[in-house]
């Protein structure tokens, strides 16, 4: 049937092997059907592996290529995608990084603060109340006024001063060394452009 070809094709794609997918090929042209199979396979894998390249520009130049792409083909294989799309891929990323580097979690910081920014880029939009906003209230509404966050905003917590480091290596600048240092930074977007 239909679903038990796209099941055994998925299963493929995703781990690299179904008993039964290599049944529902056709033998076509040079390549052998194990050979095509694994084209799917490695294609579904890169595309993955770009997508947390994007989302983490600046920890895969921290992190040296070869360093990032052999965690982050690591990080696939144990986080398929949760959803269509490939914008919410990589949100374990700085669990991931935090628990197999706990000694070296300046990594997991600098992600942690990429993930923030992209996110915080691409959030709902929502009006901001103004000064002038405000003194136009009703003495009345402020009993009941409530304030909330623009979309996107949050509060990291770090243990490293990876603001200096971002900032240098998004300029393709030579970074201080990262220092430990306990602090929280607050994330947000003003018109388009995230801080």
């Amino acid at each position: 049937s239909l679903a038990q070809v796209q099941h055994a094709m998925a299963s493929y794609i995703l781990q690299g092997q179904h008993p039964d997918a290599a049944a529902m090929v056709r033998p076509h042209g040079a390549l052998t059907v194990e050979q095509r199979l694994q084209i799917y396979h490695q294609a579904y894998r890169w595309r993955l592996l770009e997508a947390l390249q994007d989302h983490y520009a600046q920890t895969l130049v921290y992190m040296g290529d070869e360093f990032f792409e052999s965690e982050a083909l690591a990080y696939i294989e144990a986080h398929p995608p949760e959803t269509d799309n490939l914008r919410h891929y990589g949100a374990h990323w700085v669990d991931w990084l935090s628990q197999r580097y706990p000694q070296d979690l300046d990594m997991a910081d600098l992600a942690r603060l990429e993930w923030a920014l992209r996110h915080a880029f691409d959030a709902g939009d929502a009006p901001a109340l103004s000064w002038q906003g405000l003194a136009h209230l009703d003495a009345q509404a402020w009993q009941a006024l409530h304030f909330d966050l623009a979309p996107g905003t949050c509060v990291l917590t770090m243990t490293h001063n990876v603001g200096p480091l971002w900032q240098a290596l998004s300029q393709v600048q030579t970074p201080d060394p990262v220092q430990p240092l306990m602090h929280e930074v607050l994330v947000w977007r003003q018109g388009w452009q995230p801080h």
